[in-house]
């Protein structure tokens, strides 16, 4: 996932907002979930 939300932001925190995003679908749909959580920059630079 790429987004300008995750700069200046930790590893955790990233996961973090993704998961607050995806609200009870994490509890009641998701299982199981891996990700990877770059902003635009460093998606251009091969992150």
């Amino acid at each position: 996932m790429v987004s300008r939300e995750f700069a200046g932001r930790s590893r955790v925190q990233r996961h973090q907002l993704v998961y607050a995003a995806l609200g009870s679908r994490m509890r009641e749909e998701i299982h199981a979930l891996s990700m990877r959580t770059l902003t635009p920059e460093e998606w251009e630079s091969g992150g």
